[in-house]
């Protein structure tokens, strides 16, 4: 079940404080970078 912010309020409190839980920033080059550690490049 997911639950939607109902206002700008609820919705900053959970970019501040939910999201940061389970998301780090990274380039696309640092993405690429650590998928390249589970796959056999040529």
């Amino acid at each position: 079940m997911s639950v939607a912010a109902t206002s700008l309020e609820q919705h900053d409190n959970a970019i501040t404080h939910d999201f940061s839980m389970f998301c780090q920033s990274a380039s696309s080059a640092d993405f690429v970078g650590e998928l390249s550690d589970y796959f056999i490049t040529a």
